[in-house]
């Protein structure tokens, strides 16, 4: 993801349904990790 007022990307994880709706977003910051237990335990709660 692009951040146009800093001028740096960003990490950021999204959640898209079915119909192609964002259900959940998730930034992390230049050189963030994620957690792909976390990641899957929020799938699971959103039930897509």
């Amino acid at each position: 993801m692009w951040l146009e007022d800093k001028g740096i990307t960003d990490r950021a994880t999204v959640l898209v349904g079915k119909n192609g709706k964002v259900l959940w977003s998730e930034s992390v910051g230049p050189g963030g990790a994620r957690n792909p237990g976390d990641l899957l335990a929020k799938a699971t709660e959103l039930g897509e």
